[in-house]
């Protein structure tokens, strides 16, 4: 947890943060395992950053809040259908030379199970 005494507001850092997030391959990180046992065919539709939620450390590193929106597919031929959902993830990293890197990312599916 970063101190809020150690807060920094940065448009130029939360711009950093979402081209991280922009150009993360969900499908290639360790977070994907728990998307891809909710259905038999799991696309990512988008990664939204909350811009509201970056708060970055003096040192550089952040955390910040994105939702993840998911195309959710199930069964096959006529049965087959596709639906929609979402997921809240936290996320963070580091901010060197203006460029972040998204150290972890975690998404909490439990909302699915309810």
């Amino acid at each position: 947890m970063i101190p809020i005494m150690d807060m920094v507001i940065d448009q130029s850092e939360t711009r950093a943060v979402a081209d991280a997030l922009a150009a993360f391959q969900l499908d290639e990180s360790g977070a994907w395992g728990d998307l891809q046992v909710l259905a038999q065919s799991v696309n990512v539709d988008a990664l939204e950053l909350d811009e509201d939620s970056v708060v970055v450390s003096e040192s550089g590193t952040y955390t910040a809040i994105a939702y993840v929106y998911l195309a959710l597919g199930y069964g096959k031929g006529d049965d087959a259908f596709t639906t929609s959902a979402s997921f809240r993830a936290d996320l963070s990293g580091n901010i060197n030379h203006g460029v972040a890197t998204i150290e972890a990312l975690d998404i909490d599916t439990s909302p699915f199970y309810e």
